[in-house]
């Protein structure tokens, strides 16, 4: 696997270099610089490598367990977006029971396994370096591209950390290089593992948002089994919000457009034990031939809102729906 950090960045020295999670949380608001880090984390017997993007208000990780999918999402040091087993981000393939995969049975990518990853980049200003554990940087903007197969699809995976310093923005890819028919179910083009606590929710059904649906999960639900887990939702959409009034903070997810999403599913809240899972189903067609191609992006915005107006301060952020052109996809 080739891994190719390209950050135009300032390698930091001394007593001020960047340490890791959490390293900037202090430093919020004296400069929007990310900062990137390595670090590794022990999961059972495994010693994982991760490394992080962090402003001192947003900070993200990504682990090679996961298939350099994001981890941790947190917002001045809340955790708005969790790792856990089980609880994977990112795009996921259902597979035909007849093809092997390694991993989980019927799953291609994340967590989940079976995902070959080809390549990763991360842009930082322009400038290349190679990735170490030990690496300190920083820089204006990053760029992270990952470059995967997932059976039958070649994915490209670009998330953005703007010079803004105050949102992430996903954009995923895909590409059919063999028949689709037989080798593919469905797909989760985006699915983001909500820290339990984010129990109300708000979403903004048409392209203005001018039609809403709302709803409020339920904290204290612990069922297990998938038969049991209360979902809701189940539409087409234009954003959705989520909020925790106990920490007065919430995500707001927009896309560029309202995709249509497949069958009864499309975009749904599963109200899990662990977390509250907002999942995006697109229609492709399962028989879909070599070249197809697929192209999906979300921005993520935090925020921070008394409880009395969370849903105002949310319904002015999902008018940020504006996505400037990937300079590593081909957006068509």
């Amino acid at each position: 696997m080739k891994i190719l950090l390209s950050l135009a960045a300032v390698i930091l020295a001394g007593a001020g270099a960047y340490s890791g999670e959490g390293a900037a949380d202090n430093q919020a608001g004296e400069n929007n610089m990310w900062k990137i880090g390595t670090h590794t984390e022990k999961v059972g017997d495994l010693e994982v490598n991760y490394f992080s993007v962090d402003n001192g208000t947003i900070y993200a990780d990504f682990s090679d367990r996961a298939a350099w999918t994001l981890r941790k999402l947190k917002y001045k040091g809340e955790i708005m977006v969790r790792d856990h087993h089980g609880a994977w981000n990112g795009t996921v393939c259902s597979i035909p029971d007849n093809i092997p995969v390694e991993g989980d049975p019927r799953w291609s990518g994340t967590g989940h396994g079976d995902e070959k990853i080809e390549s990763l980049q991360l842009l930082v200003d322009g400038q290349p370096h190679e990735y170490s554990k030990d690496m300190k940087l920083e820089g204006a903007e990053i760029r992270i591209v990952k470059k995967s197969r997932m059976q039958a699809l070649a994915h490209t995976a670009e998330i953005v950390f703007p010079a803004s310093g105050d949102y992430i923005m996903e954009k995923h890819h895909y590409k059919a290089v063999e028949d689709m028919a037989g080798k593919f179910n469905f797909m989760y083009a985006f699915m983001h593992c909500n820290n339990k606590s984010m129990a109300e929710w708000l979403a903004g059904l048409d392209a203005e948002n001018k039609t809403e649906e709302e709803g409020i999960a339920d904290k204290n639900s612990l069922a297990a089994p998938l038969k049991d887990i209360p979902v809701s939702l189940e539409k087409d959409i234009k954003s959705l919000a989520f909020y925790n009034a106990e920490i007065k903070k919430g995500l707001v997810y927009v896309y560029p457009e309202v995709y249509k999403g497949s069958g009864k599913f499309k975009n749904s809240i599963y109200d899990r034990t662990i977390d509250v899972k907002f999942y995006f189903r697109p229609e492709i067609d399962p028989k879909s031939p070599v070249g197809k191609e697929f192209f999906y992006q979300i921005k993520v915005t935090p925020f921070e809102a008394e409880p009395e107006e969370w849903k105002n301060v949310a319904r002015e952020l999902r008018k940020n729906d504006s996505f400037p052109k990937s300079e590593a996809i081909a957006e068509k």
